[in-house]
């Protein structure tokens, strides 16, 4: 199922010059000919009958706020993705360090 999202990233991509994305058609995604989410509006997002999180979205902060979490870009340029919240037995971290884990691609 993750390689087939990723695939439906990559036709995404391939039509768009900027390479941006709109959450509207990142979540026109069949599989097994259901509809199924690809993302939320911000946060860790595990599907019902997952046991690992699917995708991670972080918030937009324009340059002059304060961002509401403390994500941020490593100096390799990819996103440090925090904990929702302080709990590393929340739902929500459980289901990010399953994926962690297992190897999987968020």
């Amino acid at each position: 199922m993750r390689a087939a999202v990723f695939a439906h990233l990559d036709r995404l991509l391939s039509t768009t010059p900027d390479g941006v994305l709109r959450s509207a058609d990142i979540n026109a995604f069949i599989w097994q000919g259901r509809p199924l989410r690809l993302t939320v509006q911000s946060g860790i997002w595990k599907p019902a009958g997952m046991e690992a999180a699917l995708t991670i979205r972080t918030a937009y902060t324009r340059p002059d706020q304060t961002p509401p979490y403390a994500d941020d870009l490593g100096e390799d340029g990819l996103v440090r993705y925090k904990y929702r919240g302080v709990d590393p037995a929340h739902s929500d971290n459980r289901a990010l360090r399953k994926a962690m884990v297992s190897g999987l691609p968020l």
